[in-house]
């Protein structure tokens, strides 16, 4: 990987966080954190750190249940309106979760959407033990696909990313899936860039910083766990070019994000062929071996695992905005430049041999929630058209949502059945489960974060 080096000057922002880049790859936790930028279209690497090496994922495996539960609508085995129960496992899960109660009973489209946005380990479970008919058995099931995608690196047990020693990818993995998801199932790409659900009057905010603050963010999906740190698989696109950067190991969200978004911006440079390769992501070799644990340097020596929340521990500051009246992103974190950080204890200059980084987060972009709902299925469908055969797709209205994407009004059961211990409800989908009531205006679909001049 070729080695960048820090300037005192700097003439833009993007130039001094280029300049700064090999700096804070340098400086993640065990030395060697994981960090991978590729191009989308082509899974040309454009810049690669210890991409094979074996790390936890965290939630960041909510990528591969999403693809598992992708793939069984598209082989007509599943489909948006399949019922998802909450069992006694389920509820029992650790957080991040949503808290129903046991014998809840929401759509799969409404769980997906939970998954992608409030990350709840609640929600995984009860979508494994719907379509798999047990955790073990989902499990299996993602490791098939995995095996199927070429993604040597990984094994899971769960579909959550909550610790387990036997749960591992790499970066190299998630960055092969991510382009799986992309080339696979283009009909569900709104599904990745939800910016908040809303569920009643309770709003939730996506965990994903990147995709309120950096321009051009269109997905995916972050993690935390002590052992890994802080993870994140992103997707932006700019110009038509569309990147993919896996950045694992952040000894905090905003080091993740940074260190994400000066991968992006590279990319998106004119001239970067300097720093370009010509291999394929899928050329990166996995090393084996069992997976780095950062818990101690992320979380403290001796201090209990943390749950997996995808966000800053308890008690890390968070800037809070005017402009959220309903305080769904009022977590997210704020600048910490050296020279912010100087600014706000009074200095005013950053410390001698310290970078000053301008963020390349812009500010919050408040965007509408996408509602979600408990029970049968109302409202549109984001997951328009994945089934693959007439057989599994109805021939209903479609309706437009305002940036030209189709939503399908509905979307017929077929193919084979689910190995369930419980049956679906419906068996048959209703043609009009997901048409809006009287003067209920079409789920927005989510746009990327617009590109700022």
């Amino acid at each position: 990987m070729p080695t960048l080096h820090s300037r005192s000057v700097c003439h833009s922002r993007s130039v001094c966080w280029l300049a700064a880049a090999g700096v804070l790859l340098a400086a993640a936790p065990a030395g060697a954190a994981p960090a991978l930028l590729v191009e989308a279209d082509s899974g040309q690497v454009l810049q690669q750190r210890e991409a094979g090496r074996p790390w936890y994922p965290a939630s960041v495996t909510k990528l591969m249940t999403t693809y598992v539960a992708l793939a069984r609508i598209r082989d007509g085995r599943a489909w948006p309106e399949t019922i998802v129960t909450f069992s006694d496992n389920a509820v029992a899960q650790s957080p991040s979760k949503m808290g129903f109660k046991a014998g809840t009973q929401i759509t799969l489209e409404n769980a997906l959407r939970m998954l992608m946005v409030k990350s709840a380990n609640d929600v995984a479970v009860a979508v494994a033990e719907t379509l798999g008919g047990s955790v073990a058995g989902f499990a299996a099931d993602m490791n098939a696909y995995a095996q199927r995608l070429g993604m040597s690196g990984s094994n899971f047990v769960n579909p959550h990313g909550l610790p387990d020693a036997e749960q591992y990818t790499t970066a190299r993995d998630m960055a092969v899936l991510t382009r799986a998801l992309i080339h696979e199932f283009p009909q569900a790409e709104a599904l990745f860039r939800i910016p908040a659900i809303q569920l009643g009057k309770i709003k939730m905010r996506n965990h994903n910083a990147l995709l309120h603050r950096y321009d051009g963010t269109d997905g995916m999906k972050t993690g935390f766990i002590c052992a890994s740190g802080f993870n994140v698989v992103v997707t932006a696109t700019r110009g038509g070019k569309r990147l993919i950067a896996v950045v694992f190991g952040g000894a905090t969200a905003n080091e993740r994000n940074e260190t994400a978004a000066a991968l992006l911006e590279k990319g998106f440079q004119p001239r970067f062929s300097l720093f370009e390769s010509s291999s394929s992501v899928e050329s990166i070799s996995n090393t084996g071996g069992g997976p780095a644990n950062i818990s101690d340097v992320v979380c403290g020596k001796g201090r209990k695992q943390a749950e997996d929340t995808d966000d800053e521990p308890a008690g890390a500051a968070v800037p809070r905005t005017t402009s959220d009246p309903d305080d769904i992103y009022a977590t997210i974190r704020g600048d910490r430049s050296a020279a912010a950080s100087a600014n706000a204890a009074g200095a005013g200059a950053a410390k001698p041999g310290k970078v000053a980084r301008p963020s390349l987060l812009g500010p919050v972009v408040i965007r509408p929630a996408v509602p979600v709902y408990v029970g049968p299925a109302r409202g549109d469908t984001l997951l328009a058209g994945i089934a693959s055969t007439p057989a599994t797709l109805a021939a209903a209205p479609r309706r437009l949502n305002p940036d030209g994407r189709a939503v399908a009004a509905s979307v017929a059961a077929g193919g084979a059945p689910l190995p369930l211990t419980k049956p679906i409800t419906p068996a048959i989908p209703n043609l009009s489960a997901y048409a809006p009531g009287g003067g209920t205006a079409s789920v927005p679909v989510p746009r990327p974060r617009p590109r700022s001049n």
